[in-house]
């Protein structure tokens, strides 16, 4: 039988990033819970406009969607860690970081295009996944596991083709998870 699984290399940076994200709390004795963020920006914003027809993620969906895990993981009980990836970090930093809300978003990615496996290998190592478009993100909500949060949980972001969950909280109806 054949299985997909990432080379040792990109699974033990993805381990070691986060290990180093779990130190950096006071509270180590809580259980800590590692959220993935995934947003492509840069070449892929005209792409979602004019192939997709989609509307491109604002910062407020993806603060929305970190309030929502932190509803689900209250910090009395839990270290909560978002793992930003992203081809514009800065865009991040800036415009999620940098906010009301943004508090426990690490910028740990790589940019270069030709660390996307150390990134998607991130990604999946996290528990939960806030997804953006694209295969890469759904690769990397899949891998994860957990509960993914994606556009369409958010009205704003249905258009008449898009899959439309039967409730918008995305804890009481997940995204099913795919078995091969």
């Amino acid at each position: 039988a054949s299985k997909l699984e990432f080379k040792d290399i990109y699974v033990e940076s993805a381990q070691k990033k986060l290990h180093q994200v779990k130190k950096s709390f006071k509270k180590a004795k809580k259980e800590t819970i590692f959220v993935g963020i995934h947003s492509r920006r840069t070449d892929h914003l005209s792409f979602q406009v004019k192939k997709l027809a989609v509307i491109p993620l604002q910062s407020s969906y993806f603060l929305d969607a970190i309030e929502l895990f932190r509803e689900k993981f209250p910090s009395k009980k839990y270290n909560l860690a978002f793992i930003y990836v992203s081809d514009d970090l800065e865009w991040g930093r800036i415009n999620i970081g940098a906010k009301k809300g943004g508090k426990n978003v690490f910028f740990i990615g790589e940019e270069e295009e030709s660390k996307g496996p150390y990134d998607l290998a991130l990604l999946a190592n996290c528990n939960h996944t806030i997804q953006s478009y694209g295969s890469f993100t759904y690769y990397a909500g899949f891998f994860a596991g957990g509960y993914k949060i994606i556009p369409e949980h958010f009205k704003r972001y249905w258009r008449p083709h898009t899959y439309k969950p039967s409730s918008l909280d995305p804890f009481e109806n997940p995204v099913p998870r795919l078995y091969f």
